[in-house]
């Protein structure tokens, strides 16, 4: 099957490439040069595990192409997908200019029976307003316009693709339904066709449950700390309740990324237009604001003041396995800290640039940890499992160590803190400190 990809971020290039790899001709479509300059190098501009390999295979194999030539691509191809960034306008609600121009594209340079499929996350509504454009231009009949909402990870984003837990599509036309099924001849999981406002709202509505259950759980981390109790105790036994599951029950700084906090926003937004409240989600998009305004707080509390303090961040990326920083939890942080006087260094495993000049970032763990007064854990990255954390002790002053994403266990940390003066902070747990009791360690 010949298909075009518009827009090759996280979602379009993963797209591209895996259905290139499953036997399909696929062009892949920007309007970055420098994007198209290094893909057709083999190297992907943005990092997810094996995407590399997968596109070497598939640029071997001959089966994928890249350009920036959006005609050209909507000429050659049976479907086409569309999957454009639509990042949050100020107000909160989508942009969409990117979708419209390439739905104006499509009504110049389209062709009679072809298949359009919206990926882009897009408002309750959009895909039947973009079919509607497109039937006012009477000279081409497209096959139908779907809306098939991508449920990706970031950091697991090929597997999420070729061995998905779920496929929705919304469609119109039922002679959709034997070509879709072609193109996703590979997955072994039934797909859910339904209605374009019912999968569009798909997308939303997990991304929100997700959202509450990481509030949920960030709220009683506040009241743990409170009264000396351990959230990953109340994390486990409710996990274990098979009408909740564990699933996004670790207590931490609260959710961040391209999709979840985007999509409440988005989605809150949307109905409020529409005169429907949503107070459930206005509640957790609260406390997950909150969680880190307090994370915040309890370092300036405990280093007295902020100002020109040197706090070195571990962890720019939204999660590991990516360096995705689009709403991750280090962009709140550092604007924050930065505006009570802090002094910020950083080190991720992936991310080479950050919006904030004033951070400097640091490819050497060690060299970053150098001089802090304070080290702070905002990715649960592995790699930071296998730093040396007692190389803390020849820090100049007493180690202080802050972990938002709970990386550690207790017990690790007291196994460290038998050799290593250190005090350490974590979300929703008690404090550890060297020399004190086992009763108040524990």
């Amino acid at each position: 099957m010949n298909i075009g990809v518009i827009g090759l971020g996280y979602v379009g290039l993963v797209t591209a490439v895996c259905l290139a790899t499953q036997g399909h001709r696929v062009i892949g479509v920007d309007v970055a040069q420098a994007t198209i300059d290094q893909l057709q190098n083999g190297k992907p501009p943005i990092y997810e595990t094996g995407l590399a390999e997968l596109l070497r295979q598939a640029q071997s194999g001959s089966v994928i192409r890249f350009t920036t030539d959006i005609a050209h691509a909507i000429k050659e191809s049976t479907v086409l997908f569309v999957t454009v960034e639509t990042s949050s306008l100020p107000d909160g609600s989508p942009d969409l200019s990117q979708v419209w121009e390439i739905c104006d594209q499509l009504a110049i340079y389209g062709q009679a029976g072809q298949l359009v499929i919206i990926k882009s996350t897009v408002p309750v509504g959009t895909t039947d307003a973009f079919a509607e454009r497109l039937s006012n231009n009477h000279h081409i009949q497209f096959l139908d316009v779907v809306h098939n909402p991508d449920f990706l990870q970031q950091g697991r984003a090929v597997d999420d693709f070729l061995s998905p837990d779920r496929i929705v599509v919304g469609y119109e036309n039922e002679s959709t339904i034997p070509l879709i099924n072609e193109l996703y001849h590979f997955n072994q999981t039934p797909i859910q066709f339904c209605r374009r406002t019912s999968a569009e709202l798909i997308n939303y509505a997990a991304n929100a449950f997700l959202a509450m259950k990481i509030s949920y759980i960030n709220m009683f981390s506040q009241l743990c700390e409170t009264f000396g109790a351990d959230v990953a105790d109340i994390a486990q036994s409710i996990g274990n309740d098979p009408h909740i599951a564990p699933h996004f029950l670790k207590a931490g700084i609260g959710y961040g990324g391209s999709c979840i906090a985007k999509d409440i926003h988005t989605l809150i937004q949307t109905a409020r237009a529409e005169g429907v409240p949503l107070p459930l989600l206005e509640a957790a998009d609260r406390v997950n604001a909150w969680q880190m305004t307090r994370f915040v707080e309890r370092i300036e509390q405990r280093l007295d003041t902020l100002a020109d303090k040197r706090i070195a961040l571990f962890g720019l990326s939204c999660k590991p396995g990516t360096d995705d920083i689009r709403e991750a939890p280090s962009l709140r942080f550092t604007e924050i800290a930065l505006a009570k006087g802090a002094r910020i260094v950083a080190h991720d495993p992936l991310v080479k640039a950050f919006p904030y000049p004033q951070v400097e970032l640091f490819s050497d763990p060690y060299t970053c940890m150098q001089g802090a007064d304070a080290i702070v854990i905002l990715t649960d990255w592995p790699d930071f499992r296998a730093i040396n954390w007692k190389r803390m002790c020849e820090l100049p002053n007493e180690p202080l160590l802050f972990d938002g994403c709970n990386l550690f266990s207790i017990q690790e940390i007291k196994m460290l803190a038998g050799s290593c003066p250190l005090e350490y902070h974590s979300i929703g747990r008690p404090c550890v400190k060297t020399f004190e009791s086992e009763k108040q360690v524990r």
